[in-house]
């Protein structure tokens, strides 16, 4: 039977490139075979298969992605709010910034905790998952230290995970771009990696796994920031009062179109409605999509330094959670 160790360097990477990488795979399992058959390999025959196959589903089953569900049970929903601006449609979805979708249940209390929820897109995950992996694997012999770690086999997910995620502008040592709510005085964390000088010197495998690193931080940092100060959110967008006088038009011109005919007035639309996980869910959703942008010089980038209540109440913003957002989550309930 045949080794990754002593099969063809091609066919070697292939089957890593299945096991790690679901969305960069350049061949299916059918054709890997079909190019193996002149050279009496197969991947059945492959003596590390089982292993390989393990390693597979256990990196499924961490993100999610057999039944599309977010990695700690949360089904991972469309946007509400439409694609994220400038989106490309040939990047795998797995390096898109999850959306969190509205609960299946509310628990009407203001403070209730946000459910359960992974910020980080799953392919960051998978490719996290695949780093350790390799590292595993190159200690096992220098042969397959020597395949698995070759550009070629890392080039197209770090390729797709620098386009999902542009570098903008390098803020340098401005530390009003860098210090904030989880940045010390000091910390550069949030400078993208890309900008430093020792970024040229890296291995793709090292620039890849380091921008990973980066994106993961990123987005569980601003997940956390989205729900710090979401109460002066909801008193400066008057939520209680925009929703109570939605409710009070849809009532007297009997269209019902804000909120189901059998749904009473709240007493308190922070206790049952605009919740500090709602609206919480409401700035995360509307702002956590401008991340791939890379660009530290507008608003959003304020609500990660800062607090949910940071970004500036611009008039586009104004007319999105005043017209859009308070209006969708009156339907919702």
């Amino acid at each position: 039977m045949a080794t990754l160790e002593t099969m063809p360097r091609d066919a070697a990477q292939h089957i890593f490139r299945l096991a790690f990488f679901r969305d960069y795979a350049s061949l299916s399992v059918r054709q890997l075979n079909f190019l193996l058959k002149d050279r009496d390999v197969s991947i059945d025959g492959v003596v590390e298969k089982h292993e390989l196959v393990e390693l597979a589903h256990a990196s499924d089953a961490a993100s999610g992605t057999e039944s599309d569900v977010n990695q700690r049970g949360v089904r991972r929903g469309k946007s509400e709010y439409g694609p994220p601006s400038g989106a490309d449609p040939k990047l795998p979805p797995s390096v898109e910034v999850p959306q969190l979708p509205r609960p299946e249940v509310y628990v009407h209390k203001r403070d209730a905790p946000q459910v359960p929820f992974d910020p980080v897109p799953v392919g960051v995950t998978l490719g996290l998952n695949a780093v350790k992996a390799a590292v595993h694997i190159s200690m096992v012999s220098k042969e397959l230290g020597d395949v698995v770690m070759d550009d070629t086999l890392w080039s197209a997910p770090l390729d797709a995970l620098e386009e999902a995620f542009e570098d903008g502008e390098d803020p340098g040592t401005d530390k009003t771009k860098l210090e904030g709510l989880f940045a010390p005085p000091g910390s550069d964390k949030y400078r993208d990696l890309r900008h430093k000088e020792s970024w040229d010197t890296l291995s793709v495998f090292n620039q890849y796994h380091a921008l990973l690193r980066y994106v993961k931080v990123l987005c569980e940092d601003y997940f956390k920031a989205c729900h710090i100060d979401v109460r002066s959110v909801a008193e400066s967008y008057y939520m209680a009062q925009q929703a109570d006088d939605y409710w009070r038009t849809a009532g007297e011109n009997g269209s019902g179109f804000y909120m189901r005919g059998d749904k009473k007035r709240p007493r308190n639309w922070y206790q049952n409605v605009f919740t500090d996980a709602t609206v919480g869910r409401m700035v995360w959703n509307s702002f956590s999509p401008r991340l791939t942008d890379g660009d530290q010089f507008f608003d959003y980038w304020e609500i990660l330094l800062h607090s949910a209540s940071a970004f500036e109440h611009e008039t586009g913003n104004g007319e999105r959670f005043n017209c859009d957002l308070i209006p969708d989550e009156l339907l919702a309930q």
